[in-house]
């Protein structure tokens, strides 16, 4: 993670308007991979803390991407994401 960064580049600021900068806490992440893959994040924003959560991938193929999703003790949430075309997510709940 980093915050209001400016050597050796600029990242991890927030601005409202240009020339007046806020330090912002930015999260960076790295892999190397061997052949194409697909990656689910799971980004719970809030002000407070948020509930546990996790993001599974459970079921890939040529035109879609599906992830289940689970937050707290609420219902598991299945996305289905195209690779292609326009987008259109799908939410089913379990």
């Amino acid at each position: 993670m980093v915050n209001g960064q400016e050597e050796p580049y600029i990242q991890g600021w927030y601005s409202v308007r240009y020339n007046n900068k806020t330090p912002c806490p930015t999260i960076l992440a790295e892999t190397s991979i061997q052949k194409s893959t697909n990656w689910a994040w799971l980004l719970i924003p809030g002000k407070a803390s948020p509930p546990p959560g996790s993001i599974q991938i459970t079921r890939t193929t040529k035109k879609a991407v599906e992830c289940t999703v689970q937050l707290g003790d609420g219902p598991a949430k299945t996305y289905r994401i195209p690779l292609a075309g326009a987008p259109k997510v799908t939410v089913t709940s379990s």
